[in-house]
């Protein structure tokens, strides 16, 4: 893997359209199946125990994820997240 000569760290970290990114920004989504004016995420943290519902970029309807561990980034992309999400302190990572 190519290395990037400013921070040593692989390319493909610095490469926005690559799954090896990490994120930049996190933002408090909302939970109104409003498209998040940043675009889909490419994560979701999970601060607290409940289910997660959201549509994925390419989906009509939404994704139910069933109490996702809490602390950790669920990578999924989501476009919107629903009312019926009972996950708490949530941030949409980018």
């Amino acid at each position: 893997m190519p290395k990037s000569a400013v921070t040593g760290m692989p390319a493909s970290y610095k490469d926005r359209d690559s799954i090896l990114a990490p994120p930049t920004h996190a933002v408090t989504p909302t939970q109104d199946d409003v498209p998040f004016p940043d675009g889909p995420c490419i994560g979701l943290y999970v601060g607290g125990a409940g289910d997660v519902v959201g549509m994925l970029p390419d989906d009509t309807t939404n994704t139910t994820f069933k109490t996702p561990t809490p602390g950790q980034i669920l990578y999924v992309q989501f476009k919107s997240l629903n009312a019926a999400t009972t996950a708490t302190n949530l941030r949409a990572v980018y």
